[in-house]
């Protein structure tokens, strides 16, 4: 929880973070689906109930923080808006338990009333059709509102001037009208034109 502590201390407008769920159904915040790389434990953290993670060292101390908190942290700071990403993925028998840590993800959005404050996205296309399916209906409004600027903005700023209006036609075409599935087809291809000229120009990257 440092981090998103520190985020909140120095201004950040957004935070990013990954999703997965533990052996007794509890949402954790963590990118890798294993222990080893960030923590002092070991095997796949869907292995551990989430009393169990909480024994761990995931850094000076630090425990691996639940949704939950990351969510108590930051109602109290409505400009903040969050950007969850979905890491379990409807691939062979965990197709069950992706489509379950969807539903718990997005049930969690709504109990906190946050749903005008998320972006929420996966890397895995049938979990982006999910979330398009139940959360679309707003995604218009919600980008407008989080990233200050209207979608058809967004997309000038990032395609035209990189000169790629064939990228921009093929992620439209692919996500067939849904919002979610553009947004995240569109995030994907600017990350490969945009890094490197904000790096050049001075601009940071938190």
């Amino acid at each position: 929880m440092l981090a998103f502590k520190k985020a909140i201390e120095i201004g950040v407008d957004q935070i990013e973070t990954d999703i997965r769920i533990t052996k007794d159904n509890q949402l954790v915040l963590i990118h890798d689906a294993t222990l080893d790389r960030t923590t002092n434990g070991s095997g796949k953290v869907c292995d551990y109930t989430l009393e169990e993670l909480k024994q761990l060292d995931a850094g000076n101390g630090q425990q691996i923080p639940t949704l939950r908190e990351l969510f108590e942290l930051v109602k109290d700071h409505p400009t903040m808006t969050l950007d969850l990403e979905f890491k379990e993925y409807p691939i062979g028998d965990w197709e069950e338990k992706a489509y379950h840590t969807c539903d718990k993800i997005l049930e969690m959005v709504e109990e906190y009333q946050f749903s005008e404050r998320c972006v929420m996205n996966s890397f895995h296309q049938t979990a982006v059709n999910f979330i398009g399916q139940n959360m679309g209906a707003h995604q218009y409004d919600r980008i407008k509102k989080i990233f200050g600027i209207s979608f058809q903005t967004l997309q000038s700023h990032f395609f035209w001037k990189n000169r790629k209006p064939e990228l921009l036609r093929f992620a439209i075409s692919l996500s067939a009208g849904n919002i979610c599935q553009i947004l995240h087809y569109c995030i994907q291809l600017c990350l490969s034109f945009g890094l490197r000229k904000l790096h050049t120009s001075g601009r940071g990257i938190l």
